[in-house]
């Protein structure tokens, strides 16, 4: 009985090991198919992507800039040239709003960090504004829009005229001084964000995006001393003095 057992359990050994010799042979050939055909996968579609971060989408990699920034700015009497004794100020040539200089500038030194791919300036006014819109070309914005009208705008009126342009335009930021010097209302930029619903950071004294430009952080000057804020994109913004020198 114990040799009889001794042989069966031989043959069922025997068995097992032819099996088990089998497995490792169809498990090889299985897994040399498996990679053979992820190679080939991978060979086709090798140029789709990379094996670095091919799980990533392309606005999550911080490759994409900043497409479009707005700049509205507004042709105002020139606060460095006094008028003649006894004129009215209106002979006083006509300059772009300092404020306003300072937002293009600062939009032309965020395109050539490679932050932005298009810098639209905008105003409103008459045929006789065009030396201004001209100015702003000559510093380097890539349009210029003129909205014709002659007419004596409020704060509020020049905000909705904003705000279809730039729902025309879809800027991912409108970058704008915080006043302009000859009527230092100091509205326009608040109610522009208030009509379109965007978050908004003025007095501005420096600008950097964050999270693969999908948010601006902002350094505001309060009279207690510098404030942190972070926007999400579209946003408005306006500038203060300390931001650049154009």
């Amino acid at each position: 009985k114990r040799g009889g057992l001794r042989r069966v359990r031989g043959k069922v050994r025997g068995v097992w090991v032819r099996v088990r010799r089998r497995l490792r042979l169809h498990d090889g050939v299985r897994g040399r198919t498996r990679i053979a055909r992820r190679e080939r996968r991978h060979a086709l579609f090798r140029h789709e992507r990379k094996p670095t971060h091919h799980h990533c989408f392309p606005h999550r990699l911080g490759t994409q800039p900043v497409s479009k920034i707005l700049v509205p700015f507004k042709s105002v009497p020139d606060p460095y040239e006094a008028a003649a004794p006894g004129s009215s100020g209106a002979t006083a040539k006509s300059v772009i709003n300092p404020f306003d200089e300072i937002a293009i500038e600062e939009a032309l030194r965020i395109r050539e960090r490679g932050e932005a791919s298009e810098i639209v300036g905008l105003t409103i006014g008459s045929a006789t504004v065009d030396e201004q819109v001209r100015a702003a070309m000559a510093m380097g914005v890539d349009r210029a829009i003129r909205i014709d009208d002659a007419r004596a705008l409020d704060p509020y009126a020049v905000a909705r005229i904003l705000r279809a342009a730039v729902e025309k335009e879809a800027p991912q930021v409108v970058l704008m001084g915080k006043q302009a010097v000859d009527d230092d209302s100091n509205q326009v930029g608040q109610m522009l964000a208030a009509l379109l619903g965007w978050p908004q950071a003025t007095f501005v004294s420096k600008i950097e995006f964050i999270e693969n430009r999908t948010r601006a952080r902002c350094t505001p000057e309060q009279d207690g001393g510098l404030e942190l804020i972070e926007a999400n994109l579209p946003a408005i913004i306006t500038t203060d003095l300390l931001l650049n020198d154009p």
